[in-house]
């Protein structure tokens, strides 16, 4: 059974796996130019690493802004696709984002293919498609569940 592991990213060494990943990811893949992937927002943001078995495989980042999280550059490699561990990584983001301020809004802009994949873990589309990065996207926003309110 894969050991995985997801934290926030503390080292320059951690950071550089991470933007190897999302180069991988989007540069190699998805052709996005270089200068649109690493943006000026790097260094404000807080970025996670998922280590599958001690293998640095994902990465994703979260900016806080005024009103709301959002949350961007989520990239799993290719290889490590379709375990879940994309999930794993999100929802270890959402549960720290929601222990700081547990009325926080979360958002992120979604590749109109990924929707799918943000909607199981809890995102709903809001507004029309705009493209970014050369690509089709759209706003979501995190749905908290409900708290159940039992009456005795």
């Amino acid at each position: 059974m894969a050991v995985i592991k997801v934290k926030k990213i503390k080292t320059e060494e951690e950071y550089m796996h991470a933007l190897q990943i999302r180069y991988a990811v989007f540069c190699n893949e998805q052709h996005i130019d270089t200068r649109e992937e690493l943006d000026s927002k790097d260094k404000e943001a807080i970025h996670y690493i998922l280590l599958v078995d001690q293998k640095y495989v994902g990465t994703c980042r979260v900016l806080k802004m005024p009103h709301y999280y959002l949350i961007s550059r989520l990239a799993i490699l290719n290889e490590y696709r379709q375990h879940h561990y994309g999930s794993t990584l999100l929802q270890k983001v959402i549960h720290d984002i929601l222990k700081t301020n547990r009325n926080a809004t979360i958002e992120l802009h979604s590749q109109i293919k990924a929707v799918p994949f943000y909607e199981k873990n809890g995102f709903e589309t809001y507004g029309i498609p705009f493209i970014e990065a050369h690509q089709e996207h759209i706003g979501m926003k995190y749905q908290k569940p409900k708290e159940k309110n039992l009456e005795f």
